[in-house]
C-alpha cells in the first residue's frame, strides 16, 4: 500500500531497485564473512544468508525478464 505522496513506480523499476538492495545485502554479508572476529556459527549463518539472497535475486531477475516479455507482447 502506498501513501498519497508516494510515487507509484512501474514493476520493472521496483524490481531493479529491489535487486540493487539485494546486491547490497550480499556485499555486506560477504564483508562480514571476511572479518576474522566473526564466530563460526555466525559465519555459517552469513553463508546461508548469502546463498538464499542470491537465489532470491535470480528469481527476481527471471520475474523481471518475464514482465519485460509480457510488456513487449
Amino acid at each position: 500500500m502506498t501513501s498519497e505522496t508516494e510515487e507509484v513506480l512501474p514493476p520493472g523499476v521496483i524490481l531493479h531497485d529491489t535487486l540493487n538492495h539485494i546486491s547490497s545485502i550480499i556485499s555486506v554479508a560477504q564483508l562480514c564473512l571476511i572479518n576474522k572476529e566473526v564466530s563460526p556459527e555466525i559465519q555459517h549463518d552469513l553463508k546461508r544468508i548469502v546463498a538464499m539472497t542470491k537465489q532470491v535475486a535470480a528469481n527476481l531477475k527471471r520475474l523481471a525478464e518475464t514482465l519485460e516479455e509480457e510488456e513487449e507482447a
